[in-house]
């Protein structure tokens, strides 16, 4: 009994919060559907105007599922947050500025950190699925979800750095090492020398102009 009870509140603050999720997503995704086809085919979906339509009313669908039926509702949300992930997988990899049209207007640029936090949203739903019905959370669960969140959250933010040192780093070498390949000493033998150029050869049957004529001239 302790253990249920244990598994129930935290998986009920999860799904409450995939539902919120889901909600928020579903509200700003309908607000601006012309943008978010315009998003959508930035990100390569097939027939972006259809889904444009057709992904609201899924994610309130799924929504509704979570807090209904949690067990089923947080696997149908995991598969969801996994679909996405495979689309903004490819975004990522490619280093293209492109939005992940998630939240509509208030969504922001793909990047690492976007992964990471569907990642998080997939181990939420699949943590919902482990309670037989949402309940009201206590205290204790939504500290131990919260905090959990927060460390995925400084844990994100922590390898998004690395990544960015990382890249800075490698330009930085490169930068080096094409600085010392051009001021090194090898290089500067490797240079071709400079060709000298030849006096003007004077005829043999031509004399030196005398000082008279020289005079004359003047």
């Amino acid at each position: 009994m302790i253990a249920s009870s244990f598994v129930n509140g935290p998986a009920s603050v999860a799904a409450w919060l995939v539902a919120g999720v889901l909600i928020v997503a579903t509200a700003t995704k309908a607000w601006d559907s012309r943008r978010t086809a315009r998003e959508f085919r930035a990100l390569g979906v097939p027939m972006p105007d259809l889904a444009a339509r057709l992904v609201p009313p899924a994610e309130l669908f799924t929504a509704a599922v979570v807090l209904i039926v949690p067990r089923w509702g947080g696997v149908v949300a995991a598969l969801v947050f996994a679909t996405f992930t495979a689309v903004l997988w490819p975004v990522v990899r490619s280093g293209r500025e492109v939005s992940c049209g998630c939240f509509g207007t208030a969504s922001q640029p793909v990047t690492t950190g976007t992964l990471v936090r569907n990642g998080v949203l997939i181990a939420l739903a699949l943590t919902a699925a482990l309670t037989p019905s949402v309940q009201r959370p206590d205290v204790a669960s939504v500290l131990v979800v919260g905090s959990a969140i927060v460390l995925a959250a400084l844990g994100s933010q922590l390898w998004s750095l690395e990544q960015t040192l990382g890249r800075l780093w490698s330009v930085e070498l490169a930068g080096e090492l094409v600085t010392s390949r051009t001021t090194s000493p090898l290089s500067a033998q490797m240079r071709p020398a400079p060709v000298p150029v030849a006096a003007p050869v004077r005829r043999s049957n031509e004399r030196p102009p005398s000082s008279r004529e020289g005079a004359m001239h003047r």
